[in-house]
């Protein structure tokens, strides 16, 4: 009887002994595998630049009055020869998809061959949603003298 308890004793002892050095194993590997995914944490661009564009895209982070910094992008034509106009549009649904996303405008897509090179094209995420800061509160509370 002395002899099966300590044969299956070392079998479990064995086992688990196994069972440890494959646990040690896989938690070595998978944090490597994942860092293998992981793409480096330099500013990447939204797009490619493709030979035919004739605008030039700009990532920025534009300050307001409160210190909140809302992520923008900017598209303007390459070759401005005077000061122009620009169209402004705030979205909460992700500024970076206007460039290249499932959801791009037709317009962005296109480039200024189509829209013309007659503005500056903005687009802003509003504040607390996707890259900008700050608290994204849909129904603000009025304020000021009317509303006590």
């Amino acid at each position: 009887m002395k002899s099966t308890t300590t044969t299956s004793g070392r079998i479990l002892l064995l086992m688990l002994k196994k069972l440890f050095f494959n646990a040690k194993v896989i938690l070595f590997i998978i944090p490597v595998i994942m860092t293998m995914g992981i793409p480096s944490f330099a500013q990447q661009p939204l797009r490619d630049a493709f030979p035919f564009d004739d605008f030039t895209i700009r990532e920025e982070m534009i300050p307001m009055r409160d210190g909140v910094r809302l992520y923008t992008i900017i598209l303007s034509p390459k070759n401005i020869k005077q000061a122009l106009p620009m169209m402004l549009e705030r979205t909460p649904y992700n500024a970076a998809n206007t460039i290249g996303g499932p959801t791009a405008n037709m317009d962005v897509v296109l480039g200024n061959k189509y829209i013309g090179d007659t503005f500056i094209y903005v687009f802003q995420d509003i504040r607390g949603r996707f890259k900008s800061e700050g608290e994204n509160l849909l129904y603000r509370v009025p304020r000021g003298n009317f509303n006590k």
